[in-house]
């Protein structure tokens, strides 16, 4: 015997499991219910709940392309495979009420400003990344660990990944402020932007308001958001911080951050959360992206949640905590990937849907 899925609610982080054999749900050992956000498995007294589930909308049990049932040699296996599917559902909300889900997608993530400034950046920094083949998040918990830790020892390293960082953090800006600068937009949005050039800030992507500011000027992001108001875009120690930049769920800001292509990068790709969320999700995500400007969205993402959630922790100078906000960083990135190694089954049906959320909105 070993645990299968009875039926799930992927999106919803819902499933129930049984120990049992494959398609004989009705002999089964033991069934559990197990749901985001705690992730503990729930004992079942009647395997029946789970068939009734059926009926609201989950998914009945988990199957290959073949129709046979998916096996897990560890209830472990089916709590991984339970929130990475959740992170996974993320990427896409799903079509609106009254659509199908064969909708038309958005219109295309076009180049521009943003991903100009991305590139002439790249290219200014590349011979500085030779140590990050050696230093690549890998799938596997224990070697990412080493490897995020080896990261943290070096200034130098340090250093690197933070002018990669502010290179892609500017082209966001960027990006987003041409956004709200097309009529279609309607100007919605420019709260949310606010709170984004804020955060940046905050991460320490600029070692003084002048650099700041330089990127500011340059690609008049003040005129083209049709900021009227002088503070708006001024760095956060020049403001008294209130409520109004940090509600709601300002760590969530990330969520909303359009990201800027290279031309290499899947064009379906649209938020910074997308490269979050497929990294998260998915066991090989570094292995088929294996260049450090892949792992920067990751990490800057992970950078957005830690200065919001964390904030106690970082109210020295912007220098003095860069690297306890990095070390912080890679500590919640690495414990949000990938934990477990799933059947290869499951690895490549998890991964397929992760991809197949960007066809979504």
């Amino acid at each position: 015997m070993e645990w299968h899925v009875d039926s799930w609610a992927v999106r919803d982080g819902l499933a129930f499991a049984s120990y049992r054999d494959a398609d004989n749900i009705q002999e089964a050992e033991r069934t559990v219910f197990i749901g985001v956000p705690d992730l503990v498995p729930v004992p079942i007294g009647r395997v029946s709940t789970g068939l009734w589930a059926t009926r609201a909308n989950f998914q009945d049990r988990f199957v290959d392309d073949n129709s046979e049932e998916i096996a897990f040699p560890e209830l472990e296996h089916v709590i991984e495979l339970v929130r990475r599917a959740y992170v996974a559902g993320g990427i896409g909300p799903g079509p609106i009420g009254g659509e199908g889900v064969d909708k038309p997608g958005p219109r295309e993530n076009r180049p521009g400003d943003g991903e100009a400034h991305l590139e002439e950046g790249l290219n200014q920094l590349e011979d500085a990344t030779k140590w990050y083949s050696h230093l690549q998040p890998t799938a596997d918990r224990i070697g990412r660990e080493d490897h995020f830790r080896d990261i943290k020892k070096d200034s130098g390293i340090v250093n690197t990944l933070f002018d990669y960082l502010r290179i892609f953090g500017e082209a966001t800006l960027i990006k987003w402020a041409n956004e709200l600068n097309d009529p279609r937009s309607g100007g919605v949005g420019v709260g949310d932007f606010a709170r984004w050039q804020q955060t940046l800030y905050r991460i320490g992507l600029w070692r003084s308001p002048a650099e700041y500011f330089n990127v500011v000027d340059k690609y008049r992001i003040q005129e083209v958001i049709h900021a009227t108001d002088p503070w708006f875009l001024a760095p956060p120690h020049h403001l008294y911080w209130s409520n109004w930049f940090t509600f709601p769920a300002h760590e969530q800001v990330f969520l909303k951050v359009p990201c800027p292509l290279r031309p290499t990068w899947d064009s379906r790709i649209k938020k910074l959360s997308d490269k979050l969320f497929l990294a998260l999700s998915t066991w090989d995500y570094f292995d088929m992206n294996d260049q450090l400007p892949e792992f920067i969205p990751a990490l800057l993402a992970s950078l957005a949640v830690i200065v919001h959630t964390q904030e106690e922790r970082f109210h020295q100078s912007l220098d003095a905590t860069r690297l306890m906000r990095l070390e912080a960083a890679l500590d919640w990135l690495s414990r949000e990937m990938p934990q477990i190694r799933l059947p290869d089954k499951a690895e490549n049906a998890l991964s397929k849907f992760a991809w197949a959320e960007l066809d979504r909105r």
